[in-house]
């Protein structure tokens, strides 16, 4: 019996590593990837409006600035103000609705992927193929904490004063 709660053990152990690893170190870079698409949807919009603008990020501090910093600095778009100023309000909008869009769509492939995943081993369980189990519910976990980290980043961007949503409207007044 000795044996098997050893055994036992060693499993919780590793299941509890994975957790807190997935948490502090991937979710962190997971939540980077998404921002960089969101600041590049900002930017591709500045360069058709020809506004000299650059993606600024610095992947050695994307852990401290998860959790302890500002999520905004995980990455930001610096711009020309001047030729900024110049740009009507529609396209000052369109260059904030370029960023909602883009955290939209990474919504919608997250969810696309979580359905891919169980949609795989329901098959392989029905035509009575091996499922590694492990393997699915590693892959739910992380879509799914990145999916509800996204959330709460997009909520935030949302009701922020300096967020997409807010600049939105004053451009749109």
């Amino acid at each position: 019996m000795k044996k098997e709660a050893k055994k036992n053990l060693i499993k919780i152990l590793k299941v509890a590593a994975f957790l807190a690893l997935s948490i502090i170190i991937v979710l962190p870079y997971l939540i980077q990837f998404s921002v960089y698409f969101h600041e590049k949807a900002h930017l591709d919009v500045f360069e058709r409006y020809s506004v000299n603008a650059v993606y600024k990020a610095d992947f050695k501090t994307t852990i401290y600035n998860f959790y302890f910093g500002d999520v905004g600095n995980l990455g930001h778009v610096d711009y020309d103000e001047t030729q900024y100023n110049r740009l009507g309000k529609y396209q000052k909008a369109e260059i904030n609705l370029a960023g909602l869009i883009s955290d939209i769509e990474f919504l919608i492939i997250i969810v696309i992927l979580i359905c891919l995943v169980n949609i795989s081993a329901f098959w392989r369980i029905a035509n009575n193929k091996k499922v590694n189990l492990s393997l699915i519910l590693a892959l739910n976990w992380l879509l799914f904490i990145w999916f509800l980290a996204l959330i709460k980043i997009i909520i935030l961007n949302l009701v922020d004063f300096s967020g997409d949503l807010f600049q939105l409207i004053k451009y749109l007044k």
